[in-house]
């Protein structure tokens, strides 16, 4: 209780320099307590571990209120967590030590299908690991598994907090991944975690359409080097979301946020028909239950996809797009069209793009009863700038154009997309269709926007904020939470 109370008067204190300096208050919409349900936990017990301990059995005895800490080592037989549940903001906690140096190795032969796997679990925190899978040719690093050890049919995940772990070197093959869930999976917080040279780097859900992940937060993450996606949520078929006894606090509609992450795929990535996007959203259920679930894609950085065809980010369904900056200089930027459901609502807001080749793409294969807006977009492009879907209050212009405009576009890393001074202005866009969506009143840098300049920054001339590099996005200025956390 002393340490809450000494953040407490750290937070007040810091606000009140930021308030005396003239600096904007910190402004980040705070979705972790109502997506997690662990934000106000008070540990009351907490059990220290080391490799040579048996801390599988530690594991299998955690209740609600428990905190296991594993000590800094290797540990070679993986990590179950079966049938672990806290309560809401009382929950159960296996952390090691910040600095990554509890390592679970991936081993062929380590007696588990996966590194870390998942079942039956929910109001769980796992944070701090480092999970190495050099060496191994068909694992992946975390899973939540409906199929764990045979079939569970009403296996499922919940209220799951996977923060701070740097998952490396799952990428021997494209199926590998380095955070999956294959069963039922809800309120899944997924947050400042490292992925890097993994097949895959997130999965969520199953191509069967029927596992549902619903309800998420992915923010503030860094995933490079995949040789798939950096990330996809599966699509979802009508009538397959499931209900009854341990369904109960499964969100309808649910709504999934990909908030502040950086996003890029490097030179391994596969080619030709094994190529992917960076992210991929899938369709909601057509209808019944899960009929109205939204994604929101904000304030993320995305960087190159060297497929030369695939795009940075691809979707379906109902897709809240704004604040995001798009940067491929081998391909297309962004893609909304039908895979295996139907474009519905669609709003794409105050991006920047800048691209070799198409920049926003929209189908003309959509549902009629629903518009698909375009506005306050800057996008640069040596394709077809913007095509599809209702357009307005854009500026348009070829890649080498933005050299005009922006910074400094088209040196590579570090990048600067700020408009110019004076640059990028226009006609405020009606954006009351935004009204409710997080922060959509917040620039790129979560900064109050100036709507009459497109793109994903709301302010002009020199940048006041991060700059674009493959590291953690941190939001500058914010002496509170520079990188999204305390």
């Amino acid at each position: 209780m002393a340490m809450l109370i000494r953040s407490g008067f750290r937070r007040l204190a810091a606000l009140a320099f930021l308030l005396v300096q003239g600096n904007p208050a910190w402004a980040l919409t705070d979705l972790v307590p109502s997506y997690g349900g662990c934000a106000q936990t008070q540990y009351t017990q907490t059990v220290s571990v080391g490799p040579a301990d048996d801390y599988q059995s530690a594991v299998d005895s955690l209740q609600p209120g428990q905190r296991l800490q594993l000590q800094a080592g290797t540990y070679g037989n993986g990590l179950r967590i079966y049938n672990r549940n806290g309560d809401l903001n009382n929950c159960i906690a296996i952390e090691g030590p910040p600095d990554h140096s509890a390592i679970f190795v991936g081993l062929p032969i380590n007696g588990i299908r996966n590194v870390v796997q998942i079942r039956n679990s929910s109001f769980v925190v796992l944070r701090n690991l480092r999970i190495d899978g050099s060496g191994t040719t068909d694992l992946d690093a975390l899973k939540s598994d409906a199929n764990i050890a045979g079939g569970h049919p009403f296996a499922w995940s919940h209220h799951l907090t996977v923060e701070n772990l740097w998952i490396h070197d799952f990428d021997f093959d494209q199926q590998q991944v380095g955070i999956s869930t294959k069963g039922p999976a809800w309120n899944w917080v997924v947050r400042h975690n490292r992925i890097e040279r993994v097949g895959t780097g997130m999965y969520f859900g199953n191509s069967n359409g029927a596992e549902h992940f619903v309800n998420g937060l992915i923010e503030f993450n860094l995933v490079t080097d995949s040789v798939g996606y950096n990330a996809q949520i599966k699509h979802q078929f009508s009538g397959s979301r499931p209900s009854g006894t341990g369904f109960e606090s499964l969100p309808n509609p649910g709504r999934t946020v990909i908030r502040h992450n950086v996003f890029s795929k490097g030179p391994n990535s596969s080619s030709g028909g094994n190529a992917r996007p960076n992210l991929l959203l899938g369709s909601p259920p057509l209808s019944g239950p899960g009929s109205e679930d939204d994604f929101v894609v904000a304030q993320n950085f995305f960087y190159r996809n060297p497929t030369g065809f695939e795009a940075l980010v691809q979707g379906e369904g109902h897709l809240i797009i704004y604040g995001n900056l798009l940067y491929n200089d081998q391909g297309p930027a962004l893609a909304v069209q039908p895979q295996n459901g139907e474009v519905r609502r669609v709003r794409l807001f105050h991006n920047t793009v800048v691209s070799s080749e198409g920049g926003i793409f929209v189908s003309s294969s959509v549902n009629p009863g629903f518009s698909q807006l375009v506005r306050g977009n800057a996008v640069f492009a040596d394709g077809t700038p913007i095509s599809g879907g209702s357009q307005m209050d854009n500026i348009v212009g070829t890649q080498a154009a933005a050299a005009q405009t922006l910074n400094d576009p088209l040196g590579g890393l570090p990048l600067d997309l700020y408009p110019q001074s004076g640059a990028l202005t226009g006609p405020p866009p009606d954006v009351s269709v935004l009204a409710g969506y997080p922060d959509a009143e917040r620039d790129f840098n979560d900064q109050p926007r100036d709507l009459a300049i497109r793109g994903g920054y709301g302010g002009s001339g020199s940048n006041p904020g991060w700059v674009l590099t493959l590291n953690f996005k941190q939001l500058v200025g914010d002496g509170i939470h520079a990188d999204g956390f305390e």
